[in-house]
């Protein structure tokens, strides 16, 4: 058996941006045309989901660890400060690769098989009228149903 310093950073990954890395492959996952469409669109809409709330837990705790002025290190090495930092220069360009596949890939191709998304804004005045009165029975009027 060596003699091995166990709190030594270098050992240690950090914990958000494995949490990154993983999003980053369920990204590659939605931007891989061995992936039907609709597959990739599944894809892409758990990356949104899941770094949503990655950023407002995580992230958003970082940024109160740098707010209450917590300069101690986690096993990793890493300040609060130094993680935020390191997060968001990951997550940047992972956020424009999903809007860019998005935008010129996939959204061009679903449209292609028949599958159009579009903004509310995008459909005609009734449907836009139903939907918003939907939005207002089941999330407004109705809290509970909406949650539930």
């Amino acid at each position: 058996m060596t003699d091995r310093d166990l709190t030594n950073p270098e050992y240690y990954l950090n914990r958000e941006l494995s949490e990154l890395a993983f999003q980053e492959r369920v990204l590659r996952e939605g931007m891989d045309d061995r992936n039907l469409p609709l597959e990739r669109l599944r894809f892409l809409a758990f990356f949104t989901k899941n770094t949503d709330e990655f950023f407002m837990k995580r992230v958003g705790g970082l940024k109160q660890q740098i707010d209450a002025g917590v300069t101690k290190t986690t096993p990793d090495g890493r300040t609060p400060k130094e993680q935020w930092v390191e997060v968001l220069d990951t997550a940047r360009p992972l956020f424009a690769q999903q809007s860019e596949y998005w935008q010129s890939v996939l959204k061009p191709t679903l449209a292609d098989e028949g599958i159009e998304i579009c903004t509310p804004d995008e459909l005609p005045e009734g449907d836009q009228e139903q939907l918003r009165t939907h939005f207002e029975e089941s999330a407004l009027l109705n809290p509970q149903k909406a949650a539930g």
